[in-house]
C-alpha cells in the first residue's frame, strides 16, 4: 500500500543516537508514514537495535547493505519507497514531534512540490570547546520565512541573495515523482553529495515555499561528517561537485539573467573552497586534476574576481579573508 511520505534514514554505527532518532519519526502523529532504514554496514549494535523496531512497527523497513556511503543508502531508500512524498532523516539527529504532520499539510493544502523548512544544532556534549566551535558554523536558522514561489529557482535565488542557503536534504521534504521524472539521484562515493543533489533539487521544483520553523535538530558529535577531517576526500568532492555543476550552468534554462549571474557567482565559490582545501593538505592548483578544473574555469568564465584571486594566491587570499572576517559560504 503507498504511503503519504516515506523517512529514508542511512544508519553507520549510530547505535549510541539511534534510538533517540527513530524514536522522533515513529512518535510524528501520522497515519500514512513509511519508515525505511538501510543499515550501510554498521559494525556497531545499530542493527540490534533497528531489529528491535522492526519487530514492533510494520511501517517500518530495514535494508542491511555493505558500507556504500550515505549517497547510495538514500538511493537505495528512494528506489525502494512507497511515499508520495519522501524525507531524508540522519540517524544521529532527531525531528521536532507532529512536523511530518505540519509539513504534509502544508505540502497538500497549497499542492507543493516541496517544502523547505529550519533546523536548530545542539552538542552531544556539554563544556566541549571543539563542539562549541562547531555549534556557531552550524546552525540551519534562517533570518525568516521566504514564502511561497512558483519556481525552485526563485527561492534559491531569494536564499542565495540573502546568505540563507543551505544544503542539508534533512531540511526538506519533496514529491517522490521531482526525483523519478528529473532522475535526481545523489552522487554515490564522494562526500559534498547533499551539495550537488539540493542544488540540482530547487532547479527541478515548480511550486515550493520556505517556513523557517526549526524542525530539525541537528547533532554536533565527534566523528560525524561534520565534524571529521577527511580533508583530501572533501577536496575530491568538491571537485566533483564542481565538474558536475558547470555541467548543468552550460546547459540550464535560467528564468533571469540575474539568477544566471548568480549560479556563476556560486561555482566561483566552490573553486574558492577548492582552493583553500587544497591548500591545507599543501596541493598545488596546478597539479593535474586541479589544473583541468582551472582550466574549464577559465574556460567557461567562472571565475570572479575573489576566485582568481584564491586559486591564484591563495595564501594572500587567506590572509585578506582573515583581516576582513569574512567566511565563505559552503
Amino acid at each position: 500500500m503507498k504511503k503519504l511520505i516515506t523517512v529514508i534514514m542511512p544508519v553507520y554505527n549510530t547505535a549510541k543516537y539511534l534510538k533517540d532518532s527513530i524514536e522522533s519519526i515513529i512518535n510524528q502523529n501520522i497515519d500514512s508514514l513509511e519508515l525505511i532504514i538501510i543499515n550501510d554496514g554498521s559494525t556497531d549494535n545499530s542493527a540490534e537495535i533497528i531489529n528491535e523496531y522492526v519487530s514492533k512497527y510494520e511501517f517500518l523497513k530495514c535494508i542491511t547493505q555493505s558500507n556504500q556511503g550515505q549517497g547510495s543508502a538514500r538511493n537505495k531508500g528512494i528506489q525502494l519507497s512507497t511515499g508520495k512524498y519522501i524525507y531524508f532523516m540522519d540517524s544521529d539527529d532527531i525531528l521536532e514531534l507532529n512536523a511530518l504532520k505540519t509539513i504534509t499539510d502544508k505540502l497538500e493544502e497549497f499542492q507543493l512540490d516541496a517544502l523547505f523548512f529550519d533546523g536548530k544544532s545542539f552538542m552531544d556534549e556539554e563544556n566541549n570547546q571543539h563542539y562549541h566551535r562547531d555549534l556557531g558554523r552550524t546552525n540551519y536558522s534562517r533570518k525568516r520565512s521566504y514564502g511561497l514561489f512558483n519556481s525552485g529557482q526563485e527561492l534559491w535565488s531569494q536564499l542565495i541573495k540573502h546568505n540563507d542557503y543551505t544544503v542539508s536534504p534533512c531540511l526538506y521534504v519533496l514529491k517522490k515523482e521531482v526525483i523519478m521524472n528529473n532522475e535526481l539521484f545523489f552522487e554515490e562515493g564522494i562526500i559534498h553529495e547533499d551539495q550537488l543533489f539540493s542544488t540540482l533539487l530547487f532547479f527541478s521544483l515548480n511550486k515550493c515555499a520556505h517556513y523557517n520553523w526549526e524542525f530539525f535538530k541537528r547533532r554536533i558529535r565527534d566523528g560525524s561528517t561534520m565534524t571529521s577531517s577527511h580533508i583530501e576526500r572533501k577536496l575530491n568532492g568538491y571537485i566533483e561537485v564542481f565538474n558536475k555543476l558547470t555541467s548543468f550552468y552550460s546547459e540550464a534554462s535560467f528564468k533571469t539573467e540575474f539568477i544566471k549571474n548568480q549560479f556563476k557567482e556560486y561555482l566561483s565559490e566552490i573553486l574558492i573552497l577548492i582552493s583553500l582545501t587544497a591548500n591545507v593538505i599543501n596541493i598545488r592548483f596546478n597539479s593535474k586534476t586541479l589544473s583541468e578544473v582551472r582550466k574549464n574555469a577559465i574556460k567557461h568564465s567562472y571565475f570572479s574576481k575573489k576566485a582568481y584571486l584564491a586559486c591564484k594566491y591563495v595564501k594572500l587570499y587567506v590572509i585578506l579573508s582573515r583581516i576582513k572576517n569574512k567566511p565563505l559560504r559552503g
